[in-house]
């Protein structure tokens, strides 16, 4: 069972919680809001305990009572998602992580708001040093006896330009990509219900976000090896082997064999 790290959950400020509330646009009451999700995030740590022991039901309601409390959160459909999955229920399944999938980006752009928010501030900082320096410039022309202690000053003000770039690098404005266990799961769906094509494209926008996720590889080469594309699963097998990733021995013998012959074989997998 895929249990998925909240990262994204960890990295939330109480500012960018404010944030949330708007996106999702249920709450008119922003207390309301910041304590029903302060409420949500122990009920959802229940729900992944018992996924993790296996006990579907009470996660399950522990889920469903973390959407009533927190409507359209992603993370909340992508265990649904799982739970209909191991039940065999991929119609419902793929319902739920399409939901995740489609909500996760307002979370993302929460995120980044908040970091673009803070780089702007420096921009506009370092906009006005640099204003400062001109003006500078323009007195040391002016004022010939005091040109060196206005370049010392210009120095200074650099070094503080510097100071404010280097801390725009460490934000970083780069968005976190949509979980590749989101893609994996929904491309799972998708191959359960014979929608090879739609699974084809989940899979590797799986590997797009995680280009080291054995699972979606392997998944992909099946793929591949089902529809007698074995020029595919070959260059994926390829792929995967640059990137260090295991590839299941059965699963790369029955493409190899399969070229050679051009009839596939059950691969045991």
């Amino acid at each position: 069972m895929i249990l998925l790290r909240r990262k994204y959950r960890k990295a939330a400020t109480v500012g960018l919680l404010l944030g949330l509330w708007a996106v999702v646009g249920w709450a008119s009451d922003v207390e309301k809001f910041k304590k029903e999700y302060a409420r949500m995030n122990p009920i959802l740590e229940i729900a992944t305990r018992d996924m993790a022991a296996n006990d579907l039901v009470k996660a399950e309601i522990e889920l469903n009572r973390c959407l009533a409390l927190v409507p359209d959160e992603p993370e909340v459909f992508f265990h649904l998602s799982q739970i209909h999955y191991l039940r065999g229920k991929y119609g419902e399944s793929l319902a739920m992580i399409e939901k995740a999938i489609k909500n996760y980006p307002d979370f993302i752009k929460l995120l980044a708001s908040g970091k673009q928010e803070r780089f702007d501030r420096l921009e506009r900082k370092k906009e006005a040093l640099f204003e400062e320096i001109l003006s500078m410039e323009s007195a040391a022309q002016v004022v010939v006896c005091q040109r060196e202690n206005i370049n010392r000053e210009i120095d200074i003000i650099k070094k503080q330009i510097q100071s404010l770039s280097d801390e725009q690098m460490r934000i970083g404005l780069e968005e976190p990509r949509i979980p590749a266990e989101y893609h994996f799961l929904c491309g799972n769906c998708f191959f359960k219900i014979h929608r090879y094509q739609d699974a084809e494209l989940q899979y590797l926008e799986s590997i797009k976000a995680n280009g080291r996720y054995a699972d979606a590889y392997n998944n992909l080469i099946n793929l591949y090896y089902m529809e007698k594309d074995y020029q595919k699963a070959d260059k994926t097998i390829d792929q995967a082997e640059k990137e260090s990733v295991s590839v299941n021995p059965k699963l790369r013998q029955a493409v190899q064999t399969a070229k050679k012959t051009g009839a596939s074989t059950n691969p045991g997998l």
